[in-house]
């Protein structure tokens, strides 16, 4: 399924309501095309939240998985917590 406008306006619809108020605790991007927050919401605690753009299967979602992080992180990892975190 493409993530046209329609679906992207869905998706944010829906996360919305967990996502505001939160704040970013940890950035890690444990696969090319994968970037994994950490968010600590009002209502759940942390929460580990997928940003996929892989080719075909692009998607975002809450996930209880658990990823290995490569020794050290990729420069766009690092350039999002420069501007996100800090």
């Amino acid at each position: 399924m493409p993530l046209d406008a329609v679906t992207l306006s869905a998706l944010a619809a829906e996360l919305r309501g967990e996502l505001i108020g939160g704040k970013i605790e940890k950035i890690q991007q444990p696969q090319r095309d994968l970037v994994l927050l950490t968010v600590r919401t009002r209502s759940r605690g942390s929460r580990k939240l997928i940003l996929s753009g892989g080719v075909g299967s692009a998607r975002m979602h809450f996930t209880e998985a658990a990823f290995e992080n490569p020794a050290s992180p990729p420069m766009f990892c690092m350039l999002l917590r420069k501007h996100l975190l800090g």
